[in-house]
């Protein structure tokens, strides 16, 4: 039986805290092992994104990867035309 939403957004949370990451990113094919799935449907990854969220994870989708980051300024942009600082 594939892995429930919250125990895999569990898993991944607590990965990124044992480990001291801000950002964990994951190819494609190596996210479908992890959620012990053949397909990801959109209800999936959206019930996966609101529950990361609940942790301040963010859940970001790109061609290549799948990435995991924390809902804070941990790098944050510096220079002086932004917002007059």
């Amino acid at each position: 039986m594939p892995i429930s939403i919250n125990t895999l957004a569990d898993s991944i949370v607590q990965h990124m805290r044992l480990n001291n990451q801000n950002v964990l990113t994951l190819r494609w094919s190596d996210f479908y092992q992890l959620c012990e799935r053949d397909r990801l449907r959109q209800g999936f990854l959206e019930g996966l994104a609101e529950s990361l969220a609940d942790s301040s994870v963010v859940l970001a989708r790109g061609k290549a990867t799948v990435a995991f980051v924390n809902d804070f300024d941990f790098a944050p942009y510096r220079s002086a035309n932004i917002s007059g600082r």
